[in-house]
């Protein structure tokens, strides 16, 4: 059982000194901040899991700081009002202090839930949402790539005459640990300072890129509607030493191949939901992956690879030669790809599902029906042997939940408390799927190591025919902690 509480109050901290705060972790609430939405009761979830029982402190340095003890080995929710830790998509001049940050004596597991709720009631929370893990600040870096899947997005020209935005728009977020940190844009898409520019910030400020629109407001033609630039430029914090935590957040249609969301068939898809992602930094990206689709989805679950350098990767050992800010975006259906690269890359899994249709194979597959939402995908080389993930679900909601894992020369895994064997194996690697009924929290473990990545949704069976949204669903990396010190596995 899960300890969940509301925070609406300000509480005026005294349980740790700040000094005493051994771990950091941001938590930016995502898309929902759109134009004129200013209500005080919307919120989202912030679910934490320690294996020691301590006081912790969640802060945004600003007009919302709190302390809570947690129990050991114990999930706790916080749900949270959005106006604490989002900005609007017309703040893209504007800084603010608009991050939770959660400061703790020892470590934790934190994940996100961002959620739409349209009445600005906080028991409205059936609609669209996405998750992610955080990263904690010694794994957070100074330099990182802008990336976001290739996918159909009502992210682009404004709704209406009278607005500048898109109410909800393709958005990245650059937050600063440390005061006067000095962070530089070199982007590849145009925002209202440009695309090169210098920010300076101080602790916990935020500041939020959205892009600029070049046309006039919703002409409504497949013009007006191309698909996002999936590669957003780089950005780096002058001084090595003060990190940045960045995040996309961007609201998604559903992947196609096509190249306007005009021509997707939105009755196949949970085609309404929030692709949200804390970025890993440069310094984390990775030389081998495995990506493993484990679901039934009607097109398939898309990997997008991104290099920012001239470069050459392997695809299950076939060999391709790619140029600088390459994105190769493919489509998996059941097929694990060992990918191998030169040069250090990053790859992001996108999970799309559909209706849960007869002809599309339901009702075997529940989970995926619901899902749209992407995760960064670790490199073989980043392992745990056991870590507990609080699932980001409200009050009483019923889930479903499906860890994907692989493990190098480990057939065995244990999944709250039973083992499992993965039968799937590429090369040396084995991997597989476990479909958990817990509801609070998945606990894993490994005697050699792993990683992978979590899918979790509300359990209706699927969507009706004139509800088109995710469900509380989302998608997360199992283990968040990237330590660019581990030694890599290289292609020579």
């Amino acid at each position: 059982m899960k300890c969940k509480i509301l925070l609406f109050n300000i509480f005026l901290f005294l349980g740790i000194a700040e000094s005493f705060a051994q771990y950091t972790y941001p938590i930016y609430g995502g898309v929902m901040r759109s134009v004129g939405y200013a209500d005080s009761n919307s919120s989202n979830i912030i679910s934490i899991i320690s294996v020691t029982s301590q006081k912790i402190r969640l802060t945004n340095y600003n007009d919302y700081d709190t302390s809570i003890s947690i129990t050991a080995n114990k999930g706790f929710d916080a749900f949270i009002p959005k106006k604490y830790f989002c900005m609007g998509v017309s703040s893209n001049t504007v800084v603010a202090k608009r991050t939770i940050f959660i400061e703790a004596g020892k470590p934790l597991t934190v994940s996100f839930l961002d959620i739409f709720q349209p009445s600005g009631s906080s028991k409205q929370i059936t609609g669209k949402a996405g998750s992610y893990q955080s990263i904690e600040k010694s794994n957070c870096g100074s330099a990182y790539v802008l990336y976001h899947p290739k996918t159909c997005h009502y992210s682009y020209t404004p709704s209406s005459t009278s607005k500048k935005y898109r109410d909800f728009a393709y958005c990245f977020t650059v937050v600063a640990f440390d005061d006067q940190t000095e962070v530089q844009f070199d982007l590849n898409f145009d925002t209202e300072l440009g695309r090169k520019f210098t920010k300076k910030l101080n602790r916990g400020e935020t500041f939020q890129i959205s892009i600029k629109y070049p046309r006039n407001p919703f002409a409504n033609n497949e013009t007006d509607f191309k698909l996002h630039v999936v590669n957003g430029g780089k950005i780096t914090s002058v001084n090595c030493h003060k990190k940045l935590a960045v995040y996309s957040n961007n609201y998604g249609l559903g992947f196609t191949k096509s190249q306007t969301w005009l021509q997707i068939d939105k009755g196949l898809y949970p085609y309404d939901g929030f692709e949200v992602e804390q970025l890993q930094p440069i310094k984390s990206w990775g030389y081998e992956f495995v990506v493993a689709s484990e679901g039934k989805s009607y097109l398939g679950n898309t990997y997008h690879l991104f290099s920012f350098k001239d470069n050459t990767i392997w695809i299950n050992g076939k060999m391709t030669i790619i140029d600088k800010d390459t994105v190769i975006a493919d489509t998996v259906f059941y097929k694990p790809l060992l990918i191998q690269s030169l040069k250090p890359i990053a790859i992001t899994q996108y999970v799309s599902g559909t209706k849960n249709a007869i002809i599309f194979g339901a009702p075997d597959d529940k989970v995926y029906a619901n899902v749209l939402d992407f995760a960064s995908i670790p490199p073989t080389n980043v392992l745990t042997k056991e870590i507990a993930i609080p699932i980001p679900t409200p009050v009483g909601t019923s889930q479903m939940n499906r860890v994907v894992v692989f493990s190098p020369g480990n057939n065995k895994i244990e999944v709250n408390g039973k083992s499992y064997t993965l039968t799937k194996k590429l090369g040396n690697i084995f991997w597989g799927s476990i479909q958990n009924t817990q509801q609070d929290v998945v606990r894993i473990k490994s005697s050699s190591g792993f990683n992978g990545y979590f899918i979790h949704t509300g359990s209706s069976d699927t969507f009706k025919g004139d509800y088109t949204v995710t469900y509380l669903a989302g998608v997360m990396t199992l283990y968040s902690g990237w330590d660019s010190l581990q030694s890599r596995i290289r292609v020579n």
